[in-house]
This record gives C-alpha cells, sequence and structure tokens, in this order.
C-alpha cells in the first residue's frame, strides 16, 4: 500500500474494516500525522482570524499563533495533558463499536483541554486543538509494538490492542469538539 494511497484513505469506518482490508494499523499512523497537522493548521487559522480567547491576555492578539507562542514551553506543558487520551480509551474502549471510538475521543479531547488549560492558563491552546490526534497516532505506535501477530488475527481473537481501535478522523472530530468543551470547563475554574 503505497503512501499517498494511505494518506488519501480517511478511513471513517471502524477497525475492523482496517485491519480486514489488509493494510494493518500502520496507515493509521500516517493519516493519524496528517488529520493532526490539518487540525492544527486550522486551529491557527481560527485563533488568527477570530483572535486569542478573551479570558487570556495578550498585547498583540496576532502573536497567539506565532509559531513561537504555539511551541513555546507553556504550550507544550499543557500539551502533556493530551496523554490523558491514552488513558480514556484504555479504560472506555471494550469493543469496536464506532460510538464507544467516537466517546472515547470526545471524552479524551474534553479532559485533553481541562487539563492543559489548567496547567498552562496564559497561553493561547493553539496547540492543544492538535494534541489529541497526534496522541492517538502515539496509541498506534504503541498497539503495533505490543502486536505479535498480524491485526486481523488479533481482532478475530479479540487481542487487539485497544490504543489501535479509535480511527484518525475520530481523533480528530473528537478533539475538536471535546478540547473546545475542556477549554470551556476550565474557565469556570480559573480566576
Amino acid at each position: 500500500l503505497s503512501l499517498s494511497s494511505s494518506l488519501l484513505s480517511m478511513q471513517c469506518g471502524t477497525i475492523a474494516d482496517v485491519v480486514f482490508d489488509g493494510s494493518g494499523i500502520l496507515p493509521l499512523v500516517f493519516e493519524g500525522v496528517a488529520w493532526g497537522i490539518v487540525v492544527l493548521v486550522c486551529s491557527a487559522i481560527m485563533f488568527r482570524l477570530c483572535g486569542a480567547l478573551p479570558d487570556i491576555p495578550v498585547d498583540d492578539p496576532s502573536d497567539a499563533t506565532r509559531p513561537s507562542v504555539v511551541f513555546s514551553g507553556d504550550a507544550l506543558k499543557s500539551a502533556l495533558a493530551g496523554l490523558l487520551l491514552l488513558v480514556v480509551v484504555w479504560l472506555l474502549l471494550s469493543n469496536d463499536l464506532k460510538g464507544q471510538a467516537i466517546a472515547a475521543a470526545v471524552i479524551g479531547g474534553v479532559l485533553t483541554g481541562l487539563g492543559g488549560r489548567l496547567l498552562s492558563p496564559r497561553v493561547q491552546p493553539v496547540l492543544l486543538f492538535a494534541v489529541p490526534v497526534f496522541v492517538g497516532v502515539l496509541g498506534y505506535a504503541i498497539a503495533m509494538s505490543m502486536m505479535q501477530r498480524p491485526a486481523d488475527e488479533m481482532f478475530v481473537t479479540s487481542t487487539l490492542p485497544t490504543w489501535a481501535k479509535v480511527m484518525p478522523l475520530d481523533l480528530a472530530g473528537g478533539a475538536l469538539a471535546g478540547v473546545s468543551m475542556g477549554i470551556g470547563w476550565a474557565r469556570g475554574m480559573l480566576e
């Protein structure tokens, strides 16, 4: 399977569709990275067009989307909250149903937004929206390192690692919806 077809596969199905098409988990890594970049660019564009969050004072609203600000130490510290996505997926995903995958991605996004905003309350959360997608890619890498047999065999025997069961598009949608909710909830907890 070529890289271009992997990036363009846009998997909207479940993990069953992925493992039985013979391509394995690796194309999900490439697609996840592509979706993470798309979400990051969209987030930067929205912050550029709409301005900074009103409860985080900035001298110049265009500063929020400068790479040195988006990837600052505080922004990277807030991104650590994205690791909560792996915990949520591990705890909540018990089968390959699409609804469970989307719910896990949204709840992981909520915890990322909430935790990231509480960890770094003075940084614009441009990066935070893409973090769950990139953490999901980390989950695919972990899942691939745990796989001892082909993905389709592991799926049939219910031994496929849980972190491989959320599709990249689920991660992207869950990140956009969930991080927004988490940031909103964190606003009520911050002065």
